[in-house]
């Protein structure tokens, strides 16, 4: 059960009204002694910034560090009194392990699921749905929360089933980085002047919640190569460029125009793909004016 909110306690006669808490303090101001800084505890911090000076009856509240759970019978909260100064205050905090987790195959049993693992704790770990237990291995292994606030190491005791062989994708290839089992994952590059539609990785993970088989998440990916349509041709000029007649993603084309004609614009367009699916034409087509041999105007 959760305490009661430390904003209860931050002021100690709110129920008889601001009149005559302003008047309790200034009546015995000169006369109750202030506190100094509120006690340190080991595993629990003050919820509020610390002040130097804390009047009487004014209170401060804690709470455990990260790691640490609160004994619900002990009290979290220091008074300033006067006189005598802070109460005793002990530590309720206590520390534990941290949550422990699964491995690779396996997993913690649902049974033995804690908010929190003080020393000593003991769970069980179990074959992951996707794995299957290895013969004279134990079935529910179990590990300790340790002095030291780690657990004991779980022993191997499952084994994953395998995905297979994802496969290269077409003018591409795969990076294995371990194996094809349970949770592997394996990397995809393309060939230069390929675009990789999809995703660069995918994990073996199981099929759903249904089903135990494993698939590779998500499905490999493929390497496009988009190309750009032929460029539009121009009056009185021609363009020089692409590869056998087919130009490629990142291919560049230049105009020239035929003698007695100047280029009126530039001279250059490049295949670029917006959708990584098709290409298209980045930059204006230029135009192949008449070359004139006086300019208007000369005499």
């Amino acid at each position: 059960m959760s305490r009661s909110s430390p904003v209860m306690f931050r002021n100690f006669f709110s129920h008889l009204g601001p009149r005559i808490v302003v008047l309790f303090f200034s009546l015995f101001s000169g006369v109750l002694g202030d506190c100094g800084p509120p006690p340190v505890l080991k595993y629990a911090k003050p919820y509020d910034p610390i002040k130097s000076v804390y009047k009487p009856f004014e209170s401060v509240a804690y709470k455990c560090l990260p790691g640490h759970e609160e004994d619900q019978n002990k009290p979290f909260i220091a008074i300033c009194f006067p006189d005598k100064g802070w109460n005793t205050l002990e530590e309720f905090c206590e520390r534990g392990c941290e949550s422990p987790q699964e491995t690779r195959f396996s997993v913690v049993s649902d049974d033995d699921f804690l908010y929190f693992y003080p020393v000593g704790s003991v769970v069980h770990h179990i074959c992951h749905r996707s794995a299957e237990h290895i013969l004279g291995h134990p079935k529910r292994p179990a590990i300790t929360c340790l002095s030291n606030y780690t657990w004991t190491s779980v022993p191997v005791f499952c084994k994953g089933q395998s995905c297979g062989d994802p496969g290269k994708p077409e003018n591409g290839n795969r990076i294995i980085l371990t194996d094809f089992l349970l949770k592997a994952n394996v990397n995809f590059t393309c060939n230069e002047g390929y675009q990789l539609i999809g995703s660069p990785t995918s994990q073996c993970l199981s099929h759903s919640l249904s089903n135990d088989t494993v698939v590779w998440k998500p499905k490999p990916p493929i390497c496009f190569r988009p190309t750009c349509p032929p460029p539009p041709e121009i009056k009185n000029g021609t363009y020089t460029g692409g590869k056998n007649g087919t130009f490629p993603l990142n291919s560049n084309v230049t105009y020239i125009c035929d003698p007695g004609f100047s280029l009126s614009g530039a001279d250059l367009l490049h295949c670029i793909t917006e959708d990584n699916k098709t290409g298209i034409w980045r930059g204006s087509v230029p135009e192949c004016k008449v070359a004139c041999a006086q300019c208007v105007g000369s005499p």
